[in-house]
């Protein structure tokens, strides 16, 4: 084999082994989001759900004290956890369509879906220690990695 063809079959190796990593991790958006990222739009939403195989959305109002309560809880999970599953917020009174498409009927309400489809959820105030565990049962259902994963 001449030198020529080495290099164009370890290139293409090397783009074969990119792409086998990049499709086996969790959460595959082009662009990285900072923890608990407010939604701008119902097409971010999508590509969210679309690209992370994991994803926990905090529907919120910004005068509910629960939701601000709430809040706090959020982004330490999603600061801990953001590199397995995307973390976003929509504010209900910027996106209503988007809390009734979700049958949202109260704040705060977090929905938890896994490759795009909601799975579970809870509204209310809930213990930090809870909402960590059913992150991490998440994650483990998914088939997601609980420890992060070292930068490549």
């Amino acid at each position: 084999m001449d030198e020529e063809l080495r290099e164009i079959l370890a290139r293409m190796k090397l783009r074969l082994l990119e792409e086998a990593e990049s499709k086996s991790r969790c959460c595959r958006l082009t662009h990285a989001l900072e923890p608990g990222h407010d939604v701008a739009d119902p097409r971010e939403l999508l590509e969210v759900l679309e690209g992370c195989r994991v994803a926990f959305v905090m529907f919120y109002s910004p005068t509910c004290p629960y939701c601000r309560a709430l809040t706090p809880i959020f982004l330490a999970l999603a600061e801990d956890y953001g590199d397995r599953a995307a973390f976003v917020r929509v504010n209900t009174y910027r996106h209503p369509q988007l809390a009734a498409h979700y049958g949202v009927m109260g704040v705060p309400t977090v929905i938890v879906f896994i490759d795009g489809k909601p799975v579970t959820g809870f509204s209310g105030l809930v213990d930090p220690e809870d909402f960590e565990s059913l992150v991490r049962d998440t994650l483990r259902r998914a088939g997601c990695p609980l420890q992060a994963q070292a930068p490549a």
